[in-house]
């Protein structure tokens, strides 16, 4: 972790790291936590008062049993699909992995519906992320998304303004840092 340390004490030596980089900087760790070849993704959800209430990267379900430890080409279907040689097109309706979104609003515990929460998540949401953190309004008040606007979330997910736009009609506020 020396690297990690040195890294932040050049950007911020002589003052605080901002909350938004701060968060922004656990989902993109958390997202060295998948086996995923295709794309790691980690999302941090955290209160107006910047406690974390859930944490979580792209995976497969913990109760999951073919999770056999090695990256998911090993047991995924949609990543065993996309090996060299083998036909066929995969998929989301494939894959065994729940994204890190989902996972992060479906582990937060119930949340005071006046309490402001931000979601952190290490690149913009995909389509159907975007619906669950829009239903997740009900029980966990105004959500908030924070991501970074990068060249990799337009390669993995196409138009990202399909998902933003969603979420502006939802009344979800989104940042793209």
């Amino acid at each position: 972790m020396q690297w990690l340390r040195q890294a932040l004490q050049q950007r911020f030596d002589d003052e605080q790291i901002p909350w938004d980089e701060l968060w922004l900087g656990q989902a993109v760790m958390l997202s060295y936590r998948s086996r995923c070849v295709r794309d790691r993704v980690g999302a941090v959800m955290v209160t107006d008062a910047n406690l974390v209430i859930a944490s979580s990267y792209n995976g497969a379900p913990p109760t999951f049993s073919g999770d056999t430890g090695q990256k998911c080409r090993e047991w995924c279907p949609r990543a065993t699909a996309t090996a060299p040689g083998v036909a066929g097109k995969p998929g989301y309706e494939d894959c065994y992995a729940t994204h890190a979104e989902t996972s992060a609003v479906r582990r937060a515990p119930h949340v005071d519906r006046l309490t402001t929460t931000r979601l952190y998540v290490s690149r913009v949401p995909c389509y159907n992320c975007a619906k669950e953190i829009a239903g997740a309004r009900v029980t966990h008040g105004l959500i908030e998304v924070v991501a970074p606007l990068s060249h990799e979330s337009i390669v993995q997910h196409g138009d990202v303004n399909r998902s933003v736009e969603f979420l502006a009609r939802c009344d979800v506020k989104v940042r793209l840092v």
